[in-house]
């Protein structure tokens, strides 16, 4: 049996600031998406497969 985090969500003073931490630091890949339930601009980052 294979384990694995869906998502997790964490709320942040500064979504500049912490894309660059996670991005540039960690080596997460930023994904920017347009939400269809509100149709708002989102960003994410994935790490692993």
């Amino acid at each position: 049996m294979t384990l694995f985090i869906d998502h997790v969500v964490i709320t942040v003073n500064d979504i500049n600031l912490s894309i660059d931490f996670y991005a540039n630091i960690l080596g997460m890949e930023l994904n920017e998406f347009t939400s269809t339930s509100d149709n708002i601009r989102r960003k994410s980052l994935k790490f692993g497969k």
